[in-house]
């Protein structure tokens, strides 16, 4: 009688172990894989927060222009198109030119 509580006892005991492990182990498993999932809809929220804004911007400057100013304690400046360059050489010849005119100013000034 008491040989059979004892092994009964023992492989519950080992039975009760061995799924506490397996159950710890998926749960690990389901957390990893809840946090990969988790950091992919961040990064993908926050491309379609910037691609929301974007498509406001360029669907309706006039309206974020409104909105800055409203709650911006700055004032905010649109860029004429003038300022903005199609690539780095255009800006750099650009620059070159108005140095080139500064330094006849000064030559003709003197």
């Amino acid at each position: 009688m008491f040989k059979s509580k004892t092994i009964l006892s023992i492989v519950i005991f080992t039975t009760l172990l061995i799924l506490t492990s397996f159950v710890k182990n998926q749960t690990r498993l389901i957390e990893k894989n809840i946090s990969k999932l988790t950091e992919k809809t961040n990064k993908l929220e926050k491309i379609l927060h910037e691609s929301q804004i974007e498509f406001y911007y360029l669907s309706s400057p006039s309206y974020i222009s409104e909105k800055i100013k409203i709650f911006s304690d700055e004032q905010y400046f649109s860029i004429s198109h003038s300022n903005i360059y199609s690539s780095l050489n255009e800006y750099k010849l650009n620059n070159l030119k108005i140095t080139e005119s500064l330094n006849a100013e000064k030559k003709t000034d003197k």
